[in-house]
């Protein structure tokens, strides 16, 4: 019989940990199950599983009890978690399998920011990376970031993060128009507001040009609506609502440019994606983007001068052509992540922790 793997997470969303967790294929030599703690799934493949329904609130007692209850009927050989809720969880049935049960059970704490949420969210972060058998970390600047005492990054593991999908197909350059787009989350983290001023400096030049925003709002759009209309970019500046994940709409596809300007980040998949569409990214060198957006080779970093340099791209096809083909050829031949999370897990299951 093969071994039960769970991966744990607090719900469904459009997040990057939700996206390639529903991205994974498992390997046929594991029982691989995603298990979203409640509310509703976007996928319909076998491997995921819903603990609890939307009535169940993310603070709640039964949020927990339902958590951990399901985890003690399942009896997964390797639990790994996700986010802090997950861990209280993790951390709960851990040492009921352990000290109470006196059996087995690797425990694996899965790091997705490169910054705590707050401070609960480091305290549970840092008890779940002490009773952890291993500590896996989507970047580089995760791994670096959160955890940096020797017994946590002797045990830290870095997963790949990088995600493929059928739908990750760039058309060509003479479809691609004047454009920019963005998808994600309209979250402060995002810096949306830098984004549409230093659009409103190409508009200037460039009045035809569109900046596309798909996402769903988490607090911003509001004051982003009003930014747009006092930077009379009513026609410009299209709020088109939240992307399906893995539908790369038409817009987005023959857009030139992703604009990332967010404060912080983690992997950013968003921008992974926009690179494997052969987007030119603008972005601000945060988390993992400073280790695979090369300025000026692949991307552009975001400063006072950014819009002189984006208008000098756009006059000039050749240039264009060669960033955004450094882009797409990036990520050829990398570990995409469910190769690395169905590897890593049979290693563990091995015996062979870091």
């Amino acid at each position: 019989m093969n071994k039960k793997v769970i991966h744990l997470i607090p719900q469904d969303g459009l997040g990057g940990v939700e996206q390639a967790a529903r991205s994974l294929i498992p390997h046929p030599n594991l029982d691989i199950e995603i298990s979203f703690l409640r509310g509703k799934t976007l996928s319909k493949k076998d491997m995921i599983k819903l603990v609890s329904g939307p009535r169940v609130n993310l603070n709640s007692l039964s949020f927990y009890i339902n958590g951990f209850s399901y985890l003690v009927k399942s009896d997964p050989d390797v639990l790994i978690t996700s986010l802090w809720r997950s861990s209280i969880i993790g951390i709960a049935y851990t040492l009921y399998k352990k000290f109470i049960l006196k059996k087995e059970i690797n425990f694996i704490l899965f790091l997705h920011a490169d910054r705590f949420a707050h401070k609960v969210d480091k305290l549970f972060t840092t008890l779940a990376a002490m009773l952890a058998d291993e500590v896996w970390a989507d970047s580089d600047a995760t791994a670096t970031s959160l955890l940096k005492n020797d017994r946590f990054t002797k045990k830290m593991k870095i997963i790949s993060f990088l995600i493929r999908n059928e739908q990750l197909k760039p058309c060509d350059l003479e479809e691609k128009e004047d454009n920019f787009v963005f998808w994600g989350r309209i979250a402060k983290q995002k810096q949306l507001d830098i984004a549409i001023k230093l659009f409103s400096k190409i508009k200037l030049r460039k009045p035809e040009s569109i900046f596309y925003i798909y996402g769903p709002d988490c607090g911003e759009l509001e004051a982003l609506k009003k930014l747009v209309s006092e930077l009379n970019l009513l026609s410009n500046v299209l709020f088109m609502g939240s992307k399906k994940p893995n539908d790369y709409p038409s817009n987005a596809k023959r857009a030139k440019f992703f604009i990332n300007t967010s404060s912080h980040e983690g992997m950013a998949i968003a921008v992974t994606e926009a690179m494997q569409l052969g987007l030119v990214p603008i972005v601000t060198p945060v988390g993992e983007i400073a280790n695979y957006c090369i300025d000026g080779k692949n991307s552009i970093y975001y400063n006072s001068t950014t819009d002189k340099d984006i208008l000098n791209i756009l006059s000039d096809t050749q240039l264009y052509s060669k960033l955004s083909q450094n882009a797409m050829e990036y990520w050829n031949y990398k570990n995409d992540y469910s190769k690395d999370f169905n590897d890593n897990c049979l290693r563990v299951i091995q015996g062979n922790l870091c």
